[in-house]
């Protein structure tokens, strides 16, 4: 540890960015003129450019820039148009730090420490020939014992008054496709300070997919590609007041800055350059603490959610199920199934045994199946679909996992083994040909169900489109050995309903049965039926024994 020592080298230029916030900007610019270093030092405005409806507030702080003093020279660059915060700051801190090769960067809603540009000044000038420290950051989280040390050093740059070089801020680069396509999950797990600060990723997903326009997670980003570290002081020298209506990103105040300003007027800098352990722990845990994560693993990371949420129907997506590659024919049927079994558990059961012989009749691309290996992982399946392009997802997927004790079979289950038509919907709607397909029509082969329905069977779910009643017509004389059964009742508007034909097999067969209502819904039955894709009804049957 070293104490910074008197300037031998120009101040960094300040850099101020500003919109339309008049209250803010003087509370900011009054402190900071207050500061000791303030009159030898040069100040940058840079004065975005109004929307419409802030021309204004825009004006008016702009009027009240013309009377700035108390600052060596004060330089006020008027932005024509609106920028936007993003682009208005990358411009200009490239413009002034290759200028510069230094820079200490606020916005217009940061109260300093008289002592901030001392700390700025003098951080800078200790790092300036450390490659490896990027970033000096005038905030820090409260998370720290008496026995730490006044500064610190680690991976997370903060940008409420900061600093950086030409050297450094040579490395920035806003390209979210390209850190998806390059970071491995390694990597964002060490991006979000070891998974405790997941949001931070969230950021750059968001960016990808026009959700946000922010530079911060990228400069972040740009640091942790060149295991580049971030100086910090024990205690804020710098008060953020800019959350409310009017803020670009802080909404409402945040508990952690409730804090007060450091009076500090020496600094001690850290000489060992690497990141500390002890605080990084410190201040992940303090997160954790401040934003708990829930102990289940969500199926969909972030990217893939998003990706599933914003990509056209039908079109074939690759995204991460529980961090494994899947393919995907159809974002929406992915989501509805996500959350019908990974969330919701609909095929939850119990087994007096660790290997349950599962019979999945309407595999699709293998969600189900994976559910059930998840929940019972030396479980033996059976798993049917008879849409010949679904059934390639459904191999690639299942391979994917690596999972053992499967038999696919690429057949439609039907009342007698024959070759039918198909109508391949494209996604998890497919069925037996019915009056008004005409268009994506294949052949397919089909299989009894009974032919597997000789032994115990601990689930048995049914999920095929319309056929339910013809297949389970054909093997009721052996449902006796299926101790669990799931059937997706289908009722086609044109055709003679047989719900309870369904249920008098259920029964029979010795099941109680609880019944729920999904997909189409008609609000006022008696006066409009609804009909989606043929259907005027679907329900979930579970059958169950005593």
């Amino acid at each position: 540890m070293h104490r910074g020592e008197k300037m031998k080298t120009n101040l960094s230029p300040i850099v101020l960015f500003v919109y339309n916030r008049p209250t803010h900007t003087r509370k900011t610019l009054e402190a900071l003129e207050k500061n000791e270093l303030a009159s030898e030092s040069e100040l940058f405005i840079y004065s975005d450019g109004p929307k419409p409806g802030a021309e204004e507030k825009v004006k008016e702080v702009r009027e009240y820039l013309k009377n700035i003093d108390g600052f060596k020279s004060v330089h006020i660059i008027e932005r024509e148009k609106n920028y936007g915060l993003a682009d208005n700051i990358i411009s200009g801190v490239t413009e002034i730090v290759n200028k510069f090769g230094t820079i200490i960067v606020i916005e217009d809603d940061i109260v300093t420490s008289p002592y901030f540009l001392k700390y700025m000044n003098e951080a800078l000038e200790f790092y300036r020939n450390e490659e490896r420290v990027m970033h000096i950051s005038a905030w820090s989280y409260p998370a720290f014992s008496e026995q730490n040390e006044e500064t610190f050093l680690w991976r997370i740059m903060n940008c409420w008054g900061w600093g950086t070089w030409d050297k450094a801020w040579k490395h920035f680069e806003k390209n979210p496709k390209k850190l998806i396509e390059t970071f491995s999950d390694k990597d964002v797990h060490y991006f979000n300070l070891d998974g405790a600060m997941d949001d931070r990723w969230r950021q750059v997903v968001d960016n990808y997919f026009g959700r946000l326009n922010t530079w911060a997670i990228f400069w972040q980003a740009s640091i942790v590609k060149m295991n580049g570290l971030c100086l910090n002081p024990k205690y804020p020298l710098i008060k953020h007041i800019g959350y409310g209506y009017d803020s670009t990103h802080v909404k409402e105040e945040l508990l952690f800055l409730n804090h007060k300003i450091n009076m500090t007027t020496q600094f001690i800098f850290q000489a060992n350059i690497k990141e500390d352990k002890q605080i990084t722990k410190a201040i992940s845990e303090y997160w954790l603490n401040f934003y708990p994560k829930s102990n289940q693993s969500l199926p969909l990371d972030y990217f893939s959610y998003s990706l599933a949420k914003f990509t056209p129907r039908f079109t074939e997506i690759e995204l991460k199920l529980f961090g494994k590659k899947i393919l995907v024919p159809d974002r929406a049927s992915l989501l509805f199934l996500v959350k019908k079994l990974f969330e919701f558990e609909i095929y939850r059961f119990k087994s007096d045994t660790k290997e349950p012989l599962i019979i999945d009749c309407g595999a699709n691309i293998g969600l189900s199946v994976i559910y059930f290996k998840r929940l019972y992982p030396n479980a033996k399946i059976i798993a049917f679909e008879p849409d010949p392009k679904i059934f390639r997802y459904l191999e690639h997927n299942i391979a994917s996992f690596g999972f053992e004790r499967l038999e696919l079979i690429n057949k439609a289950l039907w009342s007698d083994e024959a070759e039918l038509e198909f109508y391949s919907e494209g996604a998890d709607g497919g069925r037996i040909k019915e009056v008004g397909d005409r268009e994506k029509i294949v052949k397919i082969k089909t299989e009894k169900l009974s032919k597997y329905l000789s032994q115990k069977v601990d689930f048995l779910k049914i999920d095929i489109e319309g056929a339910e009643y013809e297949v389970l017509n054909e093997c009721k004389h052996l449902l006796n050995n299926v101790e669990n059964i799931f059937v997706e009742y289908h009722s086609f508007a044109y055709k003679k309903q047989n719900l309870s034909e369904i249920l008098k097999i259920l029964e029979e067969s010795g099941f109680r049965y609880y019944i729920e209502h999904i997909g189409v819904k008609s609000v006022h039955p008696f006066e409009n039926i609804s009909n989606y894709v043929g259907f005027d009804n679907q329900l979930n049957i579970f059958g169950y024994r005593k």
